[in-house]
C-alpha cells in the first residue's frame, strides 16, 4: 500500500508540474504578446500621410525631407516636418521604361494632429493631392 501511495503522490506531483508548466507557458505567451500590442499600438498612434505631388514637378525628397532647386518652394513643408519630428520617404512602384513619367508617392509618418500639415501641403502647387491614410482595423473587433 506504501509504494502505491507514492507512487499516486508522484503521479500527482508530475501533473502539478505539468499543468504548471503549461500555465506558465500561457502566461508567458500572453506577456510577449502583450509587449507586441504595445509596440504596434505605439506605430498606430502615428498618422500615416500620403503625398502625391505633380508630375514634372521638380520636387524630390533627400534625407527624409523635401527638396527643389527652388529651396523656397519647399521651407515651409519642411518647417513643419521638422516641428513635429515627422520625415518624407518615397514609395517606390515598379513602372515600365517606355512609360511617360510617373506620379511620386511619398509617405509621411506623423505624430499629433495633421490637419495643419494636410492643409500646407495641399495649398502647395507642387503637390497634386494629400490625404490621411486610414487606419487599419481589426475584422474580428466587432
Amino acid at each position: 500500500m506504501i509504494a502505491i501511495n507514492t507512487m499516486y503522490h508522484r503521479v500527482l506531483a508530475l501533473s502539478i508540474v505539468v499543468v504548471g508548466l503549461i500555465c506558465g507557458g500561457i502566461a508567458l505567451i500572453y506577456s510577449q504578446n502583450t509587449k507586441t500590442m504595445s509596440a504596434g499600438a505605439i506605430k498606430e498612434n502615428r498618422n500615416e500621410i500620403i503625398v502625391v505631388l505633380q508630375p514634372s514637378s521638380g520636387v524630390s525628397v533627400k534625407m527624409g525631407s523635401f527638396s527643389s532647386r527652388e529651396s523656397n518652394r519647399v521651407d515651409n513643408i519642411n518647417r513643419l516636418l521638422k516641428e513635429y519630428g515627422s520625415e518624407v520617404r518615397k514609395i517606390e512602384i515598379p513602372i515600365p521604361k517606355e512609360s511617360p513619367p510617373a506620379t511620386e508617392y511619398y509617405q509621411i509618418f506623423h505624430s499629433g494632429d495633421p490637419t495643419r500639415l494636410l492643409e500646407a501641403l495641399k495649398a502647395e502647387d507642387w503637390v497634386e493631392s494629400a490625404y490621411l491614410k486610414p487606419k487599419s482595423e481589426d475584422p474580428g473587433g466587432f
